[in-house]
């Protein structure tokens, strides 16, 4: 059906970059301070748009994308208590 819009409409479709994986042998490294702060406060208050909205604005820097995409995903899946449990190492060292 699609093949036929296009033919019809003369159509040119326009798909979405995919963005790069992660590898996984990727070093993870730690955001700032105020970051980690900040998400470990969210995670306590069971506030995961916030913390989506900071892996976000963590995804912006290369350095920081695993950290952040391990994030997310814990994030995406409502798992608060393993947001916690991965983030409270770097919490005890501020």
């Amino acid at each position: 059906m699609l093949q036929k819009l296009e033919r019809h409409l003369k159509l040119t479709w326009i798909y979405e970059q995919s963005k790069p994986e992660i590898s996984p042998d990727q070093p993870i490294i730690i955001p700032p301070a105020a970051e980690i702060k900040k998400i470990f406060d969210f995670a306590m208050q069971g506030n995961i748009t916030g913390i989506i909205r900071q892996t976000r604005q963590l995804e912006e820097d290369d350095q920081y994308k695993p950290f952040a995409h391990k994030l997310r995903l814990l994030a995406n899946e409502f798992k608060v208590r393993k947001i916690r449990e991965f983030i409270k190492p770097y919490v005890d060292k501020l």
